[in-house]
């Protein structure tokens, strides 16, 4: 206990003496005094904290944890920069769910004023085609935190440095995305069924807008499939895409805004090959890095005081065109809905595709003009 208190003591000049003397004297390994090790100091730190925490309270604080006594945590669904998704078994009901966490440190709340108010109104939401929210709380879970800072890339996100309280939302588990539906069972479906999942997404965003939510997110990694217990399944909008925060690396950055404002680059070189290889990074980047958020927002995403419902118009006609495509590798895909982001009319000259037959459509609904855009009953009209 006297090494674990001088170890994580505020004096750093103490700390950096004891470790290199421990070090000289080989009893650890010269590695620790690298930063891949914070986040096993700081887990420790945080162990300690909940030890000294619980040994001054009359109560045991893992008694009091409704997560971990009530759910048993199945598997990682996915991370992001402010917490993660889990499936997790309640064991009372006896049923899965999936678990999103987020973790209420001074950057979120920072960043996310409305944070909780949001929160209440999905869980007032209920619809066909809305992944549905069941319950949640906000309560202190050590394990929680030291899960994520095991798990998070600590070049891409901060671990989390304190015992910070966690918001638990308990939600419907999904079978699988759109994102992986894009991978797997789409290319033996056809143009009908594949437009019906799209007429499902239309009507989640009409119940959205009806109550007059505008979702900023609309992509793959949100929208989700659920056997509806008939051999079929039912298309829901989600919120639990976490996403990672991208590295200030210039060519990224470059691409990202190319990606984003379609205007920052000329037309050839925005579908050139140089820049089309700089992202497939010599076919090992992987191209979820590039087909996020970014990939999916219109030109008017950095300006929050111009968003309506049009934002997500744009990204359901980039989702619509994955949708109609008929390709073979990621490349092949990146290149084409690049080249229409750049210019929607270039729609009319894409070769694999299904069908033209909304090719005027898809035109308006990636127009860089807000005012251009169809609204969403005209696009029910179309679709229906």
């Amino acid at each position: 206990t006297s090494l674990f208190d001088l170890f994580f003591k505020n004096d750093k000049e103490k700390l950096n003496k004891m470790l290199k003397f421990l070090v000289s004297k080989n009893i650890i390994d010269e590695d620790i005094l690298n930063n891949k090790y914070d986040i096993f100091k700081n887990n420790l730190s945080l162990l300690i904290d909940s030890y000294n925490k619980n040994t001054s309270n009359d109560s045991s604080n893992y008694l009091n944890n409704t997560y971990r006594n009530n759910y048993s945590q199945i598997s990682m669904l996915g991370q992001g920069a402010f917490g993660t998704v889990y499936k997790v078994f309640h064991k009372l009901e006896r049923k899965y769910y999936a678990m999103k966490k987020i973790f209420l440190t001074k950057d979120i709340l920072d960043e996310n004023i409305n944070l909780l108010n949001e929160t209440h109104l999905y869980c007032n939401l209920n619809h066909k085609n809305i992944v549905k929210y069941n319950t949640s709380w906000i309560a202190s879970d050590l394990q929680s935190i030291v899960e994520f800072n095991n798990i998070i890339d600590i070049n891409d996100m901060d671990p989390i440095n304190n015992v910070s309280q966690i918001l638990f939302i308990q939600m419907e588990l999904c079978n699988f995305t759109l994102d992986e539906y894009f991978l797997t069972q789409m290319f033996d479906d056809s143009i009908k069924k594949r437009l019906l999942y799209f007429v499902d997404i239309l009507n989640g965003m009409q119940y959205l807008y009806e109550n007059n939510i505008i979702h900023r997110d609309i992509k793959p990694n949100n929208i989700f499939f659920v056997d509806n217990g008939d051999g079929e399944y039912d298309v829901k909008i989600g919120d639990f895409g976490l996403c990672k925060k991208h590295n200030n690396n210039l060519i990224e950055n470059k691409i990202l805004n190319a990606i984003t404002t379609c205007d920052s680059i000329s037309d050839e070189e925005y579908c050139s090959d140089e820049l089309i290889n700089s992202i497939t990074g010599n076919k090992m980047m992987l191209m979820s890095s590039y087909i996020g958020s970014s990939y999916y927002r219109p030109p008017e995403a950095n300006n929050k005081e111009n968003i309506n419902h049009s934002f997500d118009i744009y990204s359901l006609g980039i989702i619509l065109v994955e949708l109609i495509l008929i390709y073979k590798t990621d490349f092949e895909k990146i290149r084409t809905i690049m080249d229409i982001k750049a210019k929607p009319e270039n729609i009319k000259k894409v070769s694999n595709i299904l069908t033209h037959n909304y090719d005027n459509i898809i035109i308006k609904m990636l127009d860089k003009n807000i005012g251009g855009r169809p609204s969403l009953n005209d696009l029910k009209k179309v679709f229906h």
